[in-house]
């Protein structure tokens, strides 16, 4: 069996303050701790590197803080002086912080408060976060930019979930089917399929939702006042974790140009009856 045997002894203080104070010295985040008037009396170098100063240590806190937030900090320090706690204490919140440059980043930070026979104390255990900031505004640029092009495509575009209810649909299949947004909440991929082709989109829909690809799909669907409309696309599924999450099919809507094509094809049996 692994673990300490019964017979080891345990750290003793001075041992347990050297790791710690090595644990703290080499961490990544930085930590600073401030008094009840708000000088900070320890930082660790991470801190130090974060707020680009070379010692934190005899500075006033609120130097870290945008100017906007310091009436906030200061409330809040007067309060924990005389109550002896803080409202966001053993929380983890974001917020926005002041580099010696002037510059201003988010930070993740948590606030462990401690009472010692020196005083009040706080404790601040601090995160950049200005890469994950950055990645998520990447995410989020891209999704407006493929929404943005989903929602102006000529073509029907949707996404509908097992059970058959809609996750998504873009604008031009609302114009098309006539539907709003209120009536696709309480819609499925079945309401808006014509009856002459429901079977066979019943069985289509369960080869979709095994996993299966459907590279053309030609059926039909009912507008929202009764008419009836051709269209053809592809089908294919999303899966996470071995799972179907969702279907998504592109459909162009194909009425004009089959109504063409018979009255060609009324012509040339016409001209061959002649």
């Amino acid at each position: 069996m692994s673990g300490v045997s019964p017979e080891s002894p345990l750290l003793s203080d001075e041992d347990l303050k050297s790791v710690f104070e090595t644990v703290i010295h080499n961490s990544p985040d930085g930590v600073i701790t401030v008094d009840s008037e708000g000088i900070i009396v320890f930082s660790n170098p991470a801190a130090d590197r974060m707020f680009g100063y070379t010692s934190l240590e005899g500075k006033r806190v609120d130097l870290l803080v945008p100017e906007s937030l310091r009436d906030d900090l200061k409330a809040k320090m007067r309060e924990y002086r005389m109550e002896g706690e803080h409202e966001l204490a053993g929380r983890v919140f974001e917020t926005t912080s002041l580099r010696s440059d002037g510059t201003e980043f988010p930070v993740e930070m948590s606030l462990n408060p401690a009472r010692t026979s020196r005083g009040l104390f706080l404790t601040s255990i601090i995160r950049d976060i200005s890469e994950r900031r950055r990645m998520e505004d990447e995410v989020h640029r891209r999704e407006e930019q493929f929404r943005d092009l989903f929602e102006n495509a000529n073509d029907m575009i949707q996404a509908v979930d097992p059970e058959g209810r809609f996750v998504y649909v873009n604008r031009a299949w609302m114009e098309t089917l006539g539907y709003t947004e209120d009536d696709i909440e309480n819609l499925t991929i079945f309401d808006v399929i014509h009856p002459d082709k429901l079977d066979e989109c019943r069985e289509i829909f369960s080869r979709v939702m095994s996993g299966e690809s459907i590279p053309l799909v030609q059926t039909a669907f009912i507008t929202k006042d009764g008419k009836k409309i051709f269209v053809e696309g592809n089908v294919n599924v999303r899966i996470r974790d071995g799972e179907v999450e969702y279907s998504r099919a592109i459909f162009r809507d194909v009425t004009e140009r089959l109504k063409f094509q018979r009255e060609l094809e009324r012509l040339a049996s016409i001209v061959e009856s002649s």
